[in-house]
């Protein structure tokens, strides 16, 4: 589903100003479903692993993976990110994700990238995902995580459709999309009372629907 009154220009300025607010653990609900999806992220990733979190908000994702790998990058246009950016195996990276500009910044192979309800932000998402896949080495995951459209649908929470938002996904939509690009689908997960579903897709080179 695609939202016709979304409006690139003004998002994108409400993203990079100071009044901007990014949510916070603010619940034992949501310490739970980190720690859920931190648990499943660990089956995909140890000691020697390079990840790449883009949109990683006030930090509470990376901070619950950052001491499990090697190096995390991380990439956002928000102040509220630079909260992160002082830690030794993090390189944060202030600016709306642009794929040319994060290989040139990039000093180590990418084996894992998390992103949690930014793809309903992204007015392009195919060449997001075909971005994200480039950046992304042979075998390794992808982590999406997205409000569940059928969920939504299926108990009339149409009250979740927000302005900023300009697209909702049903899960075969994501996991086809992915699939051309290369990725099959290996894992996923659903928060919230299925409000949310997060889905891991893993890179195989030559493969392609």
């Amino acid at each position: 589903m695609y939202n016709l009154t979304f409006n690139l220009e003004k998002i994108s300025q409400e993203y990079q100003s100071e009044g901007y607010f990014s949510r916070k653990i603010v619940s034992k609900a949501m310490s739970n479903v980190i720690k859920t999806i931190k648990d499943k992220c660990l089956k995909y990733i140890d000691k020697n692993s390079v990840c790449l979190k883009i949109a990683p908000g006030s930090g509470d994702m990376v901070n619950a993976l950052i001491n499990e790998v090697k190096f995390f990058y991380t990439v956002d246009p928000s102040l509220v990110s630079l909260e992160i950016e002082n830690i030794n195996n993090l390189k944060h990276i202030q600016g709306f994700f642009d794929c040319d500009i994060l290989k040139s910044k990039l000093e180590y192979k990418i084996d894992f990238i998390i992103f949690r309800h930014l793809l309903e932000h992204i007015n392009t998402p195919l060449d997001f995902l075909q971005n994200v896949v480039n950046l992304l080495e042979n075998n390794g995951i992808i982590y999406v995580e997205v409000p569940n459209f059928n969920e939504l649908v299926k108990h009339n929470r149409f009250y979740e459709i927000f302005n900023d938002h300009c697209g909702y996904y049903q899960k075969n939509i994501l996991i086809n999309v992915l699939q051309s690009l290369g990725c099959e689908i290996v894992d996923e997960i659903f928060l919230f009372r299925e409000q949310h579903v997060g889905l891991f897709f893993k890179k195989y080179p030559n493969l392609k629907s």
